[in-house]
């Protein structure tokens, strides 16, 4: 009796083994989370299309910034070698 009760509620449920995975099954199962989103408001899953869309337009947002030219570098470099030379003038090694 109760292995009847549990086949019954595993097949009520979808999850026992008796449940057939094939192409029918798939789409129904499709068609199901379909209705369910257009009921509820839940925008449809999104397609593989749309996701290389998205993780396209999110590299180009997020994307690594491209290097500076090299009159921007040699600023930095002459910033960096005036700030050692005050650092060194003003802090002498041995008083740190």
């Amino acid at each position: 009796m109760r292995r009847a009760k549990r086949f019954v509620s595993a097949c009520r449920f979808g999850t026992g083994s008796t449940t057939s995975q094939g192409p029918e099954a798939i789409k129904s199962e499709e068609l199901k989370r379909k209705a369910r989103a257009e009921r509820f408001g839940i925008p449809s899953p999104t397609t593989a299309v749309d996701e290389e869309a998205k993780k396209k337009a999110r590299l180009a947002r997020f994307a690594p910034i491209s290097k500076t030219d090299p009159l921007e570098e040699d600023k930095r470099k002459a910033k960096a070698l005036r700030w050692v030379h005050f650092i060194c003038f003003w802090f002498p090694f041995h008083i740190l």
